[in-house]
């Protein structure tokens, strides 16, 4: 039995206006990390189309266009048709015809057609095949957009598209940047120094809650998760196309990234994963509860949208991290959580009606082996802001060992004991002089694992 199902892998690209036609300034291209996916696909599928879009991206930056994460002018959208053939021993995948659309203000401009029928075969894992058809189709795709008419007037204006989601969510990104400008922020931390790469398959994940619709906002969770982003992408080493960044996340992007509290392991991350090949780096900074109604309380991660009065209902369980985190075929797994889980805040409770602390009867674990875990706190502390420097107190001082403070024996190689350290000793000692409670970050896992190497 035989069935036509349509992958729709999407990459918005916006061009800068050039000064004109013949400046020799290479065009800015803005590049979504996001791969849509409309219909069901295998595991292998679904990396092609990841892997499509990254190779793209270098194509078009080795052809002098700069990948850069602002405007929106120009898009291209790929749509991938398959015929899979469901047979006693599997899935059966043959690549049709595989499309790119160029657009402006949505309205389609030019197409790139590469219409090369594979033979059919097994994608249920990547494999050679796989490589090869996605290395194949950039290639096909980047020069095709290089002679596309379309984009050979590119000298000329092009209005700012923004009908489409993704330009109206970057909007309120921006907007909300600008604000935290206006407020008075200034970058406290200063440029970041280059570090030696991760692997080019390596996956990051950056969230950043800070406006909160049902309770108080955490002010600084974003210049946080800004400066860990450059963080990871600059001193790190993570290619920009694997980091997946979010400002103020809701339960459905915590869903979608991480798989569902029923134990659905396979989500966006899951699908970016090349087996046994990528490490994860999972960074998180908002407002963390326990679920105040149970006998035995848990943690939940606090979504923008969520009510703390009712987090079981729209909260995400940090167990429920772990558990899916533990079913990747990851390499190693590292996560940081500047968050305390106790239900009070900086600012005060999160909850209407109670006048005391919830302690979590079960703390949340992460057993793998090739997993370690530094919170910002231990036990039931509370996290504490920074308002000098504008930034949480653990991230600000995580940022700074990263950065090479923490760096105790001078090898240019940070490793996980030597920040839990570091950070454990600024922001214990700044805790109490800011806040008069204890703040102490805690480490799970292997201290030995190198977070960062430095160029000499």
């Amino acid at each position: 039995m035989k069935r036509l199902n349509t992958f729709c892998f999407l990459l918005l690209l916006s061009f800068a206006p050039l000064k004109s036609a013949t400046a020799a300034a290479a065009p800015v291209i803005y590049v979504t990390n996001e791969v849509v996916l409309d219909g069901k696909g295998t595991t292998g599928v679904q990396q092609i189309g990841a892997d499509l879009i990254r190779l793209v991206k270098s194509g078009l930056a080795q052809k002098g266009f700069e990948i850069s994460t602002d405007r929106y002018e120009y898009s291209v959208r790929f749509r991938v048709e398959t015929d899979v053939d469901y047979g006693l021993f599997g899935a059966r995948v043959a690549f049709v015809k595989s499309v790119a659309i160029l657009e402006k203000n949505g309205a389609e401009m030019d197409t790139v057609v590469y219409d090369e029928r594979t033979p059919a075969g097994s994608f249920s894992s990547y494999g050679k095949e796989g490589e090869a058809y996605a290395k194949k189709t950039a290639e096909y795709f980047v020069s095709g957009l290089l002679k596309s008419e379309a984009l050979a007037r590119y000298g000329k204006a092009a209005p700012v598209v923004t009908s489409k989601a993704d330009n109206l969510a970057s909007r309120a990104s921006s907007n909300r940047r600008t604000a935290d400008t206006a407020s008075g922020y200034a970058d406290t931390i200063g440029s970041l120094p280059k570090g030696k790469g991760a692997g080019k398959y390596d996956v990051a994940v950056i969230i950043g809650n800070k406006n909160y619709k049902k309770t108080s906002n955490v002010d600084y969770a974003i210049n946080d998760a800004m400066k860990m982003k450059e963080l990871v992408v600059k001193t790190m080493g993570f290619s920009p196309d694997n980091v997946m960044y979010f400002e103020d996340a809701t339960l459905t992007d915590f869903t979608e990234t991480f798989g569902s509290q029923r134990g659905t392991a396979k989500s966006k991350l899951y699908n970016f994963i090349k087996p046994n090949v990528s490490s994860v780096f999972v960074y998180y900074v908002g407002h963390g509860a326990p679920d105040i109604k149970a006998e035995k309380p848990e943690a939940y991660f606090v979504p923008v949208d969520a009510d703390p009065q009712y987090i079981s209902e729209s909260g995400y369980k940090v167990q429920a991290l772990y558990d899916n985190l533990s079913k990747l075929p990851a390499k190693s797994i590292t996560v940081v959580l500047d968050s305390c889980f106790s239900g009070n805040t900086s600012a005060g409770l999160l909850f209407k009606g109670i006048s005391a602390l919830v302690r979590v009867d079960k703390t949340p674990s992460l057993t793998t082996g090739n997993s370690i875990v530094l919170t910002s706190t231990s036990d039931n502390q509370v996290s504490s802001w920074y308002p000098e420097k504008q930034h949480s107190l653990f991230t600000y001082f995580l940022i700074k060992g990263l950065l090479g403070e923490a760096d105790m024996n001078g090898d240019k190689k940070i490793t996980a004991a030597e920040l839990e350290e570091y950070a454990g000793e600024n922001v214990a000692r700044l805790s109490k002089r800011l806040t008069g409670n204890l703040q102490q970050p805690f480490l799970t896992g292997d201290g030995s694992r190198v977070l960062t190497v430095l160029d000499k």
